[in-house]
């Protein structure tokens, strides 16, 4: 996918890192880098690409985008990912409107605990987004972004995991390329 990245018309690049804090006052540190692309090929179908890459794992798929009226673009895809079975699956949806959006993201590959969700909802407020963020292997927790710059935001979201019941605080740069 990132040979292809100039065919994508919006591309964003994030790099972030997962903050556990761990027995005897001592931090696991967990960086993650991940690429996204899409293009509109027509008024309502385009395609996307996705691809991670952190310390244990890495994946990357694409797939197609359908977006039936300008506030909902729904994407299913397929690829590959850091594991015997190889394939990974995917299905999302994003709506958003008047300064709200909402995005529900899935995947699946072999196994019945190799799932992954991240829900986002969120409120623009001038350069700040705020709102609330459920994240599979990270957290559920506030959600604050601020954009100094067009093409930049910074973000923090400091989360619960009630699966590993551990807390986190999940910190990132998203740079829209």
């Amino acid at each position: 996918m990132a040979a292809s990245s100039t065919g994508f018309a919006q591309m964003t690049f994030q790099v972030y890192t997962r903050i556990t804090a761990q027995p005897e006052g001592k931090y696991l540190v967990e960086p993650d880098i991940n690429l996204y692309g899409q293009k509109l090929l027509t008024k309502k179908f385009g395609v996307w690409g996705f691809a991670l890459v952190e310390k244990n794992w890495a994946e990357a798929y694409g797939g197609i985008l359908y977006a039936p009226a300008e506030w909902v673009e729904i994407t299913l895809g397929a690829g590959i990912e850091q594991c015997p079975s190889l394939y990974r699956l995917s299905a999302n949806i994003w709506m958003g409107g008047k300064g709200f959006s909402f995005s529900l993201l899935t995947e699946k590959g072999d196994g019945p605990n190799n799932w992954w969700v991240k829900s986002v909802f969120k409120y623009k407020v001038g350069d700040f987004n705020l709102g609330v963020m459920a994240w599979r292997f990270h957290g559920i927790g506030p959600l604050v972004e601020y954009s100094p710059l067009k093409r930049a935001t910074i973000w923090l979201n400091p989360v619960y995991d009630p699966e590993f019941k551990e807390q986190r605080v999940v910190i990132g740069l998203d740079i829209k390329i």
